[in-house]
Parts: structure tokens; C-alpha cells; sequence
């Protein structure tokens, strides 16, 4: 993961807190926080980690996020994880919802057609 900044985005400490600490991940639903952390840990010191879970339920919905106390561990862990994570930088809070990271991921994880699919 190569990460990079133009001098018109802010000072660099603002980029760095939100948009290259924090990754969002794919879990298993039966994690715990703790679980995350443990997976997490060996790439960097973690600031917090915490589980994306339905509101009237309480269950895990099978997505996470862990964030990292440098841009550096963050970009670590999505190289070096195991894919089956799908770890990606997640946006800023304050430019997105969870809702629409889990929209992002259905979207990326639907099966495309193989072969010719063209209407010819």
C-alpha cells in the first residue's frame, strides 16, 4: 500500500488521523473484540478495534474496524493479513457512514459472470 498526500489536503496530522490509521475488515460474526485485536495486533500497535453490530439485535454483522496509532501499521496490516479480511483504509467518519462501507463491500464481493456476457 503506497500512501501518498497532496499539499491541498490539510495538514498532515488531520489526513493521518482518519483517512490512514483506521482499516475496515471483514470478521467472522462469532469475533469478539478482543478476537480482532489479537488478529491485528502482530502489525502494529492498535488504538482501538471495534465490531460493526445490528442495532436491535446486538449480533456481530461481520465486518470491524481496527485502527492503528500509525498510517505505517495500518498499510501493513492490509498487505499482510490474510485476504480473507478484505481489508481496506476506511473512510473518515465524518465522510461516511458504516452503511455505506457495507454497501461498498456487497458490492465488490457479488460474483461476476464468467465468460461472454455481452447483449450481441
Amino acid at each position: 500500500v503506497f500512501i501518498a498526500q497532496s499539499r491541498a489536503s490539510g495538514s498532515h496530522r488531520d489526513v493521518e488521523d482518519e483517512e490512514l490509521t483506521r482499516i475496515f475488515v471483514m470478521i467472522p460474526k462469532s469475533y469478539t473484540e478482543e478476537d480482532l485485536r489479537e488478529k491485528f495486533k502482530m502489525y502494529g500497535d492498535i488504538e482501538y478495534c471495534s465490531i460493526i453490530k445490528n442495532k436491535t439485535t446486538g449480533e456481530s454483522k461481520g465486518l470491524g474496524y481496527v485502527r492503528y496509532l500509525k498510517p505505517s501499521q495500518a498499510a501493513r496490516a492490509i498487505e499482510e493479513c490474510d485476504r480473507s479480511y478484505r481489508a481496506i483504509l476506511a473512510e473518515p467518519k465524518n465522510k461516511s457512514s458504516e452503511s455505506f462501507e457495507h454497501d461498498c463491500y456487497s458490492n465488490n464481493m457479488r460474483q461476476e459472470p464468467r465468460g461472454n456476457t455481452l447483449p450481441f
